[in-house]
């Protein structure tokens, strides 16, 4: 896989799970190449690679369109995050130091200031707060699987952040969180981190039934 492939990949990614590319919307060779100022060759691949991965569909002598992510695989999303993420919090809470209770307590600090304050910085703080620690895990494999799941469902998480009361739970599941990996109880920040994700997801079921 080229440079130039992998960029191309990465724009129309990006596009279609923002929603700016709808499902069922066509994707031709020459919008791409428009959009991205690639040729053909790495636009047709990496087409083919996001078809691979479920994005895109091929359809001989009509081309590719878009698929997007249904209802059942955010379903599916979410409960690969509620396993993952807890196993990263479970570890996190085995290789704390000193140091790293003292980054994620400034962390969730400054969440509960902003969430009272009111302000833009929250979605910014919980990347802060989630990356720290799945940093912390110390394997390179959950992280980087974290980090698909995250760009996958990247539209819907913003939604449910800005519903009416979720910041404030967010914050407060994040405090419990941080305590329960302070004092090194890998099971309490496994149970909480699983709770946190679910708690995200129905509430995001919620903004789509609306």
């Amino acid at each position: 896989m080229s440079a130039l492939e992998n960029a191309v990949y990465t724009a129309i990614e990006e596009r279609i799970l923002s929603g700016e590319f709808h499902p069922g919307e066509p994707l031709t060779e020459a919008r791409i190449t428009e959009i991205t100022g690639a040729s053909r060759t790495p636009v047709r691949d990496a087409l083919h690679r996001l078809e691979r991965d479920g994005l895109v569909r091929i359809e001989p002598n009509r081309g590719a369109f878009v698929i997007g992510l249904t209802r059942a695989d955010l379903a599916d999303i979410y409960e690969v995050r509620r396993r993952v993420e807890g196993l990263a919090a479970r570890r996190a809470a085995e290789h704390v130091t000193e140091d790293d209770k003292k980054t994620l307590l400034e962390i969730v600090e400054m969440q509960e200031f902003f969430v009272r304050r009111g302000g833009d910085r929250l979605k910014e703080l919980d990347s802060a707060f989630h990356d720290r620690v799945y940093a912390l895990c110390g394997s390179h494999v959950i992280t980087s699987t974290i980090a698909r799941l995250h760009r996958q469902s990247g539209l819907f998480r913003k939604r449910s952040m800005h519903s009416a009361g979720r910041a404030e739970a967010m914050v407060a599941e994040h405090r419990a969180i941080y305590e329960a990996i302070a004092r090194g109880d890998g099971d309490a920040a496994e149970q909480l981190t699983v709770c946190h994700v679910q708690n995200a997801y129905l509430n995001l079921l919620n903004i789509l039934e609306d």
